[in-house]
């Protein structure tokens, strides 16, 4: 935000459908339609990119992928574990290896990207140190699954106050499981005063004169239940909670045990990742370093 790019006048803020986790008022709406003015804009710079490709002769040679960094700041995505938050578009092009306009279910997350390119240059991407795997065959069409869950880790400092939420997903089900949801949650971002995500502000306005959607929107965002449990195939804005529904019991359970596992093979303690002190040790530290690379022994002169 604010979203100055893009052409905003070619878009009619009347004819749009927002979606239901947005609430429906002027102020929104315009926000939104700057939005996808500058979502326009970016599809153009995008072609730009493509087209130098194209006058270098390199398309034919070429894997390309774009995505984005995470969900829109127009709430319930950015700086959250919800679906609209962790569902980044991901779009790929390999002519002659990727047939066009093809689409997949199948979850990958971004560490896969790295060792995907690895192999689709012949390179060996198991044999290296990498989180990740190659999700190449699903590209080239010889695969429609890759991974059975994809896993998320937010921690709020220093978005705001300690919140650390961790999440699972699966093809049909997302569970999120908020470890401080005994407190309200807070971005600085949003919750400024001065915020330019005019999205709070006027949600806040709408619910403080009883508008009943609102009200219920703003207690999603803020006031949050230890687990939460979606329909994700079904209800991809997830809007209803099926946590405490006898009916996804055994789901629950199943994802919470995985989560958990994977938790526990991470070295993730959980809540203790997410104060300021852990934040400020951790900056204070830098990146890790590098290990050293062997190199082979120098043939001596005369040597085959």
């Amino acid at each position: 935000p604010p979203w100055k790019s893009g052409d905003v006048s070619k878009i009619d803020r009347e004819a749009i459908e927002l979606p239901p986790i947005i609430h429906d008022n002027p102020l929104t709406r315009d926000a939104y339609a700057r939005y996808l003015a500058e979502v326009v804009d970016l599809d153009r710079e995008v072609g730009q990119a493509l087209q130098l490709l194209d006058e270098t002769g390199r398309t034919q040679d070429t894997l390309v992928f774009f995505s984005s960094e995470q969900g829109w700041a127009l709430g319930y995505a950015k700086w959250s574990n919800w679906n609209l938050g962790v569902h980044t578009g991901l779009i790929a092009r390999w002519p002659g290896h990727i047939a066009p306009g093809t689409e997949t279910d199948a979850l990958v997350q971004m560490a896969d990207v790295v060792p995907t390119l690895v192999e689709a240059a012949g390179g060996d991407s198991e044999s290296l140190d990498l989180d990740g795997s190659s999700f190449l065959k699903v590209l080239t069409g010889k695969a429609n699954t890759h991974r059975q869950y994809v896993y998320g880790v937010h921690n709020n400092v220093p978005e705001g106050e300690p919140y650390p939420i961790r999440s699972l997903r699966d093809g049909e089900f997302h569970y999120l499981l908020n470890l401080k949801s005994d407190a309200a949650y807070h971005e600085k971002h949003v919750m400024a005063e001065n915020s330019r995500l005019i999205w709070w502000p006027s949600l806040q306005e709408a619910a403080e004169k009883g508008d009943v959607r609102a009200i219920s929107l703003m207690k999603k965002y803020r006031d949050r239940p230890r687990e939460e449990l979606y329909r994700v195939d079904k209800d991809p804005y997830e809007m209803q909670n099926l946590a405490d529904d006898p009916e996804y019991a055994s789901v629950k359970k199943r994802l919470r045990a995985e989560l958990k596992r994977w938790m526990t093979g991470q070295d993730d303690p959980g809540a203790a990742m997410d104060t300021p002190e852990v934040y400020a040790a951790n900056k204070q530290m830098g990146p890790a370093p590098k290990k050293p690379v062997k190199k082979a022994p120098r043939k001596k002169k005369g040597e085959g």
